[in-house]
């Protein structure tokens, strides 16, 4: 039935998956726009998957094989975000917020202050 649409249409069939989409009309052809949408989602290449494959596997080596999933997780963004400048100040202010007690505590070791 798509095909016989996009024969008897004065247009010429869309060349692109997105363009498609834009043409296609969800309510006659809800399993075609379905299929589109997918599609759309779906990646041209597995080069990112591989990618982070290799990635993972540099983080979770036999040493750390046995850590946790949120330690796992967090090395894991700490690796994909490795190129983001980060303010060590802001850093310590928010450490200082979060957990008051130990700021305090470290001051008293501390011989300046």
């Amino acid at each position: 039935m798509w095909e016989v649409y996009w024969k008897n249409h004065s247009e010429t069939a869309p060349k692109t998956i997105s363009y498609s989409l834009q043409k296609c009309d969800g309510n006659t052809f809800p399993n075609i726009s379905t299929i589109l949408r997918i599609l759309c989602t779906v990646p041209v290449t597995t080069c990112t998957c591989e990618r982070s494959l290799s990635a993972l596997k540099r983080i979770k080596t036999s040493l750390r094989n046995s850590m946790t999933d949120d330690r796992l997780n967090g090395n894991s963004m700490l690796h994909i975000h490795r190129n983001v400048e980060i303010d060590l100040n802001i850093v310590v202010d928010e450490f200082a917020t979060a957990f008051p007690r130990r700021m305090e505590f470290k001051n008293i070791l501390n011989s300046d202050g």
